[in-house]
């Protein structure tokens, strides 16, 4: 049952789309309806009904608080926007003036992670294609103060200390997890790929002890170079597929923070689909041929490869194809 005069809880959905930022939109009109709505059933809490309909349109979605603004008395935002430019700190209006509708905003760490219970009409819009669209000029007007408060609301909270033994560790491993892997075309003996196993089943048990006790070593805590060090390492924890699939949801939940490199989640992202037997999304594993020739493994969407692997930062996929040929 919901509450009087608030029907339905409605969710606004945002994901980090490669470099740019995204709305879901789940089909149909958009002046008619721009965001996954859903009515609280029996005990139901606003922001459980909207979490259930992020998840009836596919997705798993976490809360965002609205940012704080100079009506917060606790000095905290709330779990509920309202798509009004007054609520967002440096407006001189007072709070509710210009209100339009009480939402929930969530975020998508991984777009492409759909639970298949989704609608199929449903879609990522970018902002430049919500102001082109029909929506009433003061709904597009708010949403595009969400979009701007939702890159403040994803950061990292409080940002941790750079830790540098903890960065030279990481560029350390990285630096053994390549030496093993520059074994000589003409040595076929099963030495290079026992040393190349028994580094990357040590390097993904120091790397699990890592994140438990810092969670995702990001930018913040060891800086860029780093940062891909365990990326590296993760794309690398082939063996332990369970841990592998939770470094990546670490790592996307880094991405949406701006505290990891977009490729990075993409990369990580096709890895663990190719290892669960799913199609990749950007294209990036490859399987060899009897020829020597290499083709991906099966791509979602592949007439959109191209397109995606833009958004994120990659070349062409031809071109990335022919970078891994060996000149004959």
């Amino acid at each position: 049952m919901s509450t009087p005069g608030q029907p339905l809880s409605t969710i606004l959905l945002f994901t980090r789309w490669g470099h740019e930022w995204r709305t879901w939109h789940p089909g149909g009109p958009l002046e008619h309806r721009f965001a996954p709505s859903a009515p609280c059933r029996g005990g139901e809490t606003p922001a459980e009904a909207a979490l259930r309909a992020a998840e009836e349109q596919g997705h798993h979605a976490r809360l965002l608080p609205r940012p704080v603004t100079p009506w917060d008395k606790d000095g905290s935002g709330t779990e509920v926007w309202e798509l009004t430019d007054t609520l967002f700190a440096g407006s001189s209006s007072p709070p509710g003036s210009a209100c339009r509708e009480a939402v929930h905003v969530g975020v998508v760490d991984r777009p492409f992670a759909r639970t298949g219970r989704g609608e199929d009409d449903g879609r990522w819009l970018s902002a430049d294609e919500l102001e082109a669209s029909r929506m009433p000029e003061s709904l597009r007007f708010a949403l595009g103060v969400v979009f701007c408060a939702v890159q403040q609301a994803v950061r990292l909270p409080d940002s941790p200390p750079a830790n540098d033994r903890l960065r030279r560790e990481l560029l350390e491993r990285q630096a053994q997890d390549q030496a093993v892997r520059l074994t000589p075309e003409a040595d076929r003996s099963e030495e290079p790929y026992e040393r190349r196993r028994a580094v990357d089943q040590e390097n993904t048990a120091w790397l699990r002890d890592v994140v438990a006790r810092y969670g995702w070593p990001g930018h913040a805590l060891v800086g860029k170079e780093a940062a891909t060090a365990a990326w590296l390492l993760a794309q690398h924890a082939d063996r332990n597929p369970g841990f592998q699939a939770e470094c990546l949801d670490l790592l996307a939940r880094a991405v949406t923070a701006g505290d990891a490199d977009v490729r990075h989640g993409a990369l990580l992202e096709d890895r663990v689909r190719v290892h669960r037997g799913e199609p990749q999304v950007f294209g990036t594993q490859l399987a060899g041929q009897g020829d020597g020739s290499l083709i991906p493994f099966p791509i979602v969407d592949p007439l959109g490869v191209d397109a995606r692997r833009a958004a994120w930062g990659f070349e062409p996929l031809d071109d990335y194809i022919r970078s891994f040929s060996v000149p004959r």
